[in-house]
């Protein structure tokens, strides 16, 4: 091979070791843009919506500050404002307490109902029952604030909040705030028992509610009440407790969007 044959033969080499780096270079750039099509974005996805609902999460808590205000305070109403990112509000479950108080041989029973505030998203969800604000994350759920209630061996006091609904369930589109109004529309004492004597009262008590794991752990933390069974599938959980006096007073509060 002569010099002229040799130096266009290198040329033409150049030439295609130039040509297949190019296109490993694209084909790297195509496969990198479609890992994180496939990894990146769904992550984000994740993040954000766990930055939602931890906002939504901190909106119920003060939404329940300001339940608990209507009775404190004396107020008709208050309004709570919430964001949002798409997502369902109002779902459609009910939440029951029965109470079996027994003094003195003698057992009365109240049954307590409301419809619970809540909002999901995906897999996601927040709720208020009865004082309670419930965030669950797939199957797992976790109880952000307490209800107010007092288990105590001298006298028990359970305030319960009972929540209704007035509107129906609706679907959230795109992001945004919504105002919930909350109004007091009344409160009874349900029982005062043992008051006016030194006998034991025993309160054997039932929830029914969806987020029955995260009223079994709350329970189970509290001194003086004792889990005595729980059904999951059927969303129960049920206590005893003994004491000297109980006392259970019930809140009506209605709750509605008003934009």
């Amino acid at each position: 091979m002569n010099s002229n044959n040799l130096n266009m033969f290198l040329r033409d080499t150049k030439g295609v070791s130039d040509t297949l780096g190019y296109i490993f270079l694209l084909s790297t750039l195509v496969l990198s843009i479609g890992l994180l099509t496939l990894t990146g974005v769904p992550v984000i996805e994740e993040q954000q919506t766990n930055h939602y609902m931890t906002n939504t999460a901190t909106s119920f808590e003060l939404l329940s500050d300001n339940i608990d205000r209507l009775d404190r305070e004396q107020s008709p109403s208050r309004e709570t404002t919430l964001r949002y990112s798409s997502g369902v509000l109002f779902l459609n479950h009910d939440f029951v307490i029965e109470a079996n108080i027994t003094h003195q041989g003698n057992t009365e029973q109240h049954v307590l109902t409301g419809t619970p505030i809540s909002y999901a998203k995906d897999d996601n969800s927040v709720h208020y029952e009865t004082g309670a604000v419930i965030e669950t994350r797939g199957n797992e759920s976790v109880m952000r604030s307490e209800p107010p209630f007092d288990f105590n061996g001298d006298a028990t006091r359970l305030s319960i909040i009972s929540t209704t609904i007035q509107e129906d369930q609706e679907t959230l589109s795109g992001t945004g705030d919504l105002v919930l109004r909350t109004s007091k529309t009344g409160s009874t004492i349900q029982t005062m028992t043992g008051q006016d004597s030194t006998d034991p009262v025993t309160m054997n008590m039932t929830i029914t509610s969806p987020n029955s794991q995260a009223w079994e752990a709350f329970f189970e933390s509290e001194d003086g009440a004792t889990v005595t069974s729980t059904n999951h599938s059927e969303n129960t959980v049920t206590i005893t407790h003994t004491t000297n006096e109980v006392a259970i007073r019930e809140t009506l509060v209605t709750v509605q969007t008003t934009n």
